[in-house]
């Protein structure tokens, strides 16, 4: 008792982070009522139909029922949730379990990050930095996703962890481990390979600081053995589906470098690299007021490396800085690509708030916490599709004709003891804006009764790429500003700040708090009157 009374005293500051951290991230985690409202978490659907092969010829076929056709992500975690839910959780929502899981994974990086924090600096910056972390943004979002983020997250600060401990203490053991858990991170996702940086970080510093240079390449020859033995494992059909995956993966690169332009992604046409992160990212996921302490921090950080010439230190730049210089550079710039980064900010961030004088310090500490605690209003309040949803059920009447976009969720949601039936559209916006497009459009809102937009990633990626949509975007400014005969009845958002989050990444609104917009068509205007208005402004090319 006496150990346990001074371990709870010595880390009672540590302890009540943790506490609450566990409570931020564990909070109402069925937030959309269980419709996987979150897009990226459908792909993980097909988890719950996963089943073992009956032989081992089975289990090396394509048409293997563990194989997941699915390699956006990494098979490993598809597993994971797999298994936990069908032995402990059967009779549980597999939705509810495996956001259960990735919030615990968010959990587990908060004691890693003091354990980090401890190897680089005092007591006191550890604290801070995990204090930064625990109320970051994205971390607590994420933790409420069953999606690869948080796991990624937690893998990053442990390789980072394990790799310093590996210079300190010379035990090269500890490769192994590091090798499974490189295994891992790219059996979760492809870009977990990239982790592989940190650990080489290591090895090069051993191999340049010892005589025993033979001893250390037979270890990272074993180290790369077990980190391919191990993703093979984890993610084996994306060696037995080699096509698949291989289709899969191209696809996604050329989405994200912007060779391959589907309709999701144009949001970020005309976007500049680096600098949309810091405006329209960084601010979201890691606070409005963590993030300048953080660029405070590295440079601060920086300075002081180049002057105590600390081979730990580069632990903190090597990652995070080769990764964004890479990502950074992308045509897609979601959201989920940068909450990597957040432990190594959130370290900067500690250093920097280290420097401040006290009363400064817990009025960044009080606003700081104010803001992680603020993002908690998306999940108090009913999901803004639910909230819409009701909303449609109890005031558009039965039968009437309800327009949506293509590439966006329909509403309303089938909500459980609602029997109304309506007449749906889908109104195709991204096809070309050509004579027939045009026509087809004035039609259906002709016809529409209500125009029914379900979050704001359709018209702003359309309204952002207006050289080549002129006359839809002309579409959008008459749809809200009235001329087209609609009438806004409605508005569901649910912003976490006190002011409107328009202006941030869409994918860190769209994901768990979309604004909701419905328009009932007041005028009733004829097909070619609508032509006429949105095609005014010139001749179609």
């Amino acid at each position: 008792m006496t150990f346990l009374r001074k371990f709870l005293y010595q880390h009672r500051l540590f302890i009540i982070i943790f506490i609450i951290g566990s409570f931020l991230r564990l909070y109402n985690l069925n937030w959309d009522g269980g419709f996987y409202l979150q897009p990226d978490e459908r792909l993980f659907v097909n988890a719950s139909t996963l089943s073992f092969p009956t032989s081992w010829s089975q289990f090396f076929s394509v048409s293997s029922p563990l194989n997941p056709h699915m390699f956006y992500y990494g098979s490993f975690l598809l597993y994971l949730y797999k298994i936990i839910h069908d032995v402990f959780f059967s009779s549980q929502s597999f939705l509810l379990i495996s956001r259960t899981i990735s919030s615990v994974f968010s959990i587990a990086t908060i004691p890693l990050i003091y354990l980090l924090g401890k190897q680089f600096f005092v007591k006191k910056i550890a604290l801070l930095a995990t204090l930064v972390f625990t109320f970051s943004i994205g971390s607590i979002q994420y933790a409420h996703f069953n999606t690869t983020e948080s796991f990624l997250v937690l893998l990053v600060t442990t390789i980072t962890y394990l790799s310093i401990l590996v210079i300190q203490t010379k035990q090269l053991k500890i490769s192994i481990l590091l090798g499974i858990l490189l295994g891992i991170s790219f059996g979760t996702k492809i870009t977990g390979l990239v982790f592989g940086i940190i650990p080489l970080l290591s090895f090069v510093y051993l191999f340049m600081t010892t005589q025993t240079k033979i001893k250390i390449i037979y270890w990272f020859v074993f180290f790369l053995v077990i980190s391919v033995v191990v993703g093979a494992i984890c993610a084996p059909y994306q060696i037995i589906d080699w096509s698949t995956f291989f289709s899969q993966t191209n696809y996604m690169e050329g989405v994200t470098y912007g060779t391959f332009k589907p309709p999701f992604v144009i949001i970020y046409e005309n976007t500049f690299p680096y600098i949309y992160q810091f405006l329209y990212i960084f601010p979201f996921i890691l606070g409005f007021i963590s993030l300048p302490l953080s660029l405070i921090g590295f440079f601060q950080l920086s300075k002081k490396t180049l002057h105590e010439r600390k081979i730990v230190y580069l632990f903190l730049f090597v990652f995070p800085l080769l990764y964004f210089l890479w990502s950074g550079a992308w045509y897609a710039k979601y959201e989920r690509y940068y909450v990597l980064l957040l432990p190594f900010m959130s370290l900067w961030a500690g250093f920097a708030l280290s420097k401040l004088n006290k009363l400064v310090l817990w009025i960044c500490i009080l606003l700081i916490m104010f803001n992680g605690i603020l993002y908690l209003r998306v999940y108090a309040a009913p999901h803004t599709r639910i909230a819409a949803s009701q909303w449609i059920y109890q005031h558009i009447p039965n039968n009437s004709t309800l327009a949506s976009e293509y590439w966006d969720d329909a509403l309303p949601l089938l909500l459980p003891g609602e029997s109304k039936n309506f007449q749906n559209i889908t109104i195709n916006v991204y096809d070309p804006d050509t004579h027939s497009k045009i026509e087809r459009l004035a039609a259906q809102l002709s016809h529409a009764d209500y125009v029914i937009l379900s979050s704001r990633r359709v018209s702003a990626s359309i309204m952002n790429n207006s050289q080549e949509y002129p006359y839809t975007t002309t579409y959008y400014r008459l749809l809200f500003s009235g001329q087209l005969g609609f009438s806004q009845v409605a508005e569901f958002s649910n912003s976490p700040f006190i002011i409107s989050d328009d202006f941030a990444d869409e994918t860190f609104q769209s994901y768990d708090h979309p604004p909701v917009v419905i328009l009932k068509n007041i005028k009733k205007l004829s097909p070619s009157k609508l032509f006429s208005l949105m095609v005014a402004s010139g001749a179609l090319h």
